[in-house]
């Protein structure tokens, strides 16, 4: 039979694994800031669809009046084929001129801006959960043997 003292010091030994595993996956984790551009990009798009669908060509200059996550107005522009474009200039803040660069959102974007970084994401997430996984029950697996 195992005494007290035994069984604290394999709990405690248990209990730094688990530590250690879980600041492991902690590090490898995306950083939060990157889940926070990833909200405003989507609050962006919310934001230019709504106002698409709201304006009707006479209250063009009520949306001006709107801001984007970044703090700069959105801007309406009429589309050739009909109807209006809602566009934010994105976390740069800054278009060149009448046409859009990379981190433009606008109210009719054919996918989500943070496709690229959804992917990306979700690869980093599996990978730090992963790792912090195998780390874990690697040293249980050495703790069982009574190698550490």
């Amino acid at each position: 039979m195992r005494s007290i003292s035994e069984m604290i010091v394999d709990g405690l030994k248990l209990l730094g694994i688990t530590a250690f595993s879980l600041m492991l996956t902690a590090f490898l984790l995306p950083p939060l800031e990157e889940g926070r551009e990833h909200a405003r990009k989507t609050q962006a798009r919310i934001m230019a669809r709504r106002l698409a669908s709201e304006v009707d060509g006479l209250s063009w200059e009520s949306v001006s009046d709107e801001l984007d996550p970044w703090g700069q107005p959105y801007r309406v522009v009429s589309r050739p084929a009909g109807g209006v474009r809602v566009i934010s200039s994105g976390p740069n803040g800054t278009s060149p001129g009448d046409e859009l660069d990379a981190d433009d959102i606008y109210s009719d974007m054919p996918q989500s801006p943070n496709a690229a970084e959804d992917r990306r994401h979700h690869f980093r997430m599996l990978f730090a959960l992963g790792v912090g996984a195998a780390v874990w029950i690697g040293l249980l697996i050495l703790r069982t043997r009574q190698v550490i």
